[in-house]
């Protein structure tokens, strides 16, 4: 971090740095991790536009290359947190002059979004790996969305968060785009690594369709002519679901399922599948 080299310099003099937070009463208290981290990404933003400020487009570009060669060193080594503040320092390259706008989405802007939305899968941030490629996508030339990079890394992420639906479309989008690659002659790159994940996502899809089916009949189940079957349910550990349960007849009970399969009541599920494992923990018990 810059607060670590800042301390490490002025060693040799006795000093030292602290960041402080300052509160609305003019208090100063020691900064959070997390804000340390903030701080530090901000500083580095500074300095990096400081440094292309007199750069012309062309020299913008090496610069943004020398940024990415050197987050892709710290990407290899797994430091994908630290790759990717350096992959955000190149993005302040970006040229807003008309002129130049397709090639720095091309040679800057893209490349960039994709080092990042790599760095956020392998941290397992799904989300913040989705919304670099969507603004891969939104890039005003259209490069991003004539990517099949982009729409797999997307569909990656998709996929983590459970979005099987929209991960299904980008896999698609993907691999149709990688064979026409490939029959232009211009190579796909990623055609079997397309082909894994959508398997992987078949798999997902059908383990998520066999826990539908147990949650249904779990909810069929529990409720026969309005009564809670197993009369010996500790009230105290779910009174809410008895009451909303007694309620219900077995036909309502059935367009409860309907819903839920339309993706709807899944707050009946949950205490659905609460009240199924209660009532196993008190077979066992008793």
């Amino acid at each position: 971090m810059m607060l670590e080299t800042m301390n490490s310099t002025m060693s040799t003099v006795g000093g030292s740095v602290e960041l402080k937070r300052k509160l609305d009463d003019g208090t100063l208290i020691d900064a959070k991790e997390g804000e340390k981290k903030a701080a530090d990404l901000q500083a580095k933003m500074r300095q990096s536009a400081e440094e292309v400020l007199g750069l012309n487009f062309e020299e913008k570009v090496i610069w943004a290359g020398l940024r990415r060669a050197a987050g892709n060193q710290l990407f290899q080594s797994s430091k994908y947190q630290e790759a990717m503040d350096i992959y955000m320092t190149a993005l302040v390259a970006i040229s807003n002059d008309p002129a130049n706008v397709s090639s720095s989405d091309s040679n800057i802007a893209l490349p960039v979004l994709l080092n990042l939305s790599m760095c956020a899968l392998n941290l397992g941030n799904a989300s913040k790996a989705v919304a670099f490629c969507n603004h891969a996508i939104s890039l005003e030339s259209g490069v991003g969305k004539r990517s099949h990079k982009v729409y797999f890394r997307r569909g990656k992420g998709r996929l983590m968060t459970g979005d099987y639906k929209a991960a299904k479309e980008d896999f698609k989008k993907s691999l149709k785009m990688c064979e026409k690659a490939e029959e232009g002659g211009v190579g796909g790159g990623e055609k079997k690594a397309i082909q894994k994940e959508i398997q992987k996502l078949q798999k997902n899809v059908m383990v998520a369709k066999e826990n539908k089916k147990k949650v249904k009949k779990a909810m069929i189940g529990v409720v026969e002519g309005g009564q809670v079957i197993d009369s010996k349910i500790d009230a105290g550990r779910a009174p809410a679901f008895k009451k909303r349960v007694s309620t219900f007849n077995s036909a309502s009970a059935k367009v409860l399922v309907q819903k839920s399969d339309e993706g709807e009541g899944d707050g009946w599920v949950g205490m659905l599948l609460d009240y199924v494992c209660c009532r196993r923990r008190k077979s066992k018990e008793s």
